[in-house]
């Protein structure tokens, strides 16, 4: 997505998709969702080179047609093989679910306060605390939260026998 022109692509999914995924139902009840029954006629109503996503997305659907586990094209896993239309097409654009900063800790997930010292019994972790996971991929984010939600956890269980 971010070699495309303004960092955006499209994100598509089927009707099963749709039918099972209450968050994509949402969205298109939210209008984030153009439909249609074919590939060619959702290409028609989205901003893209129609040629290319009609080949890319016929490839992709005869993949999953076949069975296989991951694309041909891209050697993607084929986790929600499309099978079902209608098809659906939503905009999206780079964004970051998470959010940085939080309660400071030291390096046994113990809460701080503002002078640095523990705050007894209060343990945070994850997206609740400062482990300088900020400005970093999701995938380093989210190993420092499993990592010192483990040690939250150990250090609140002792704490509290």
């Amino acid at each position: 997505m971010m070699k495309q022109p303004k960092h955006e692509a499209y994100a598509v999914v089927d009707q099963k998709a749709m039918d099972n995924l209450k968050l994509m139902r949402n969205y298109a009840d939210a209008g984030y969702f153009v439909k249609a029954e074919t590939i060619p006629e959702l290409a028609k109503k989205l901003d893209v080179n129609q040629k290319a996503f009609i080949e890319t997305m016929d490839a992709y659907i005869k993949d999953c047609k076949e069975g296989l586990k991951n694309d041909k094209a891209f050697g993607r896993k084929i986790q929600y093989p499309m099978l079902n239309t209608p098809y659906y097409a939503a905009l999206v654009t780079p964004s970051m679910q998470s959010t940085y900063g939080g309660i400071k800790t030291n390096t046994k997930a113990e809460a701080l306060d503002t002078k640095g010292h523990v705050i007894p019994g209060l343990y945070a972790a994850g997206a609740a605390s400062g482990h300088e996971a900020y400005a970093n991929e999701v995938g380093f984010a989210a190993i420092i939260g499993l990592t010192y939600g483990r040690i939250a956890g150990e250090n609140a269980a002792a704490y509290v026998k």
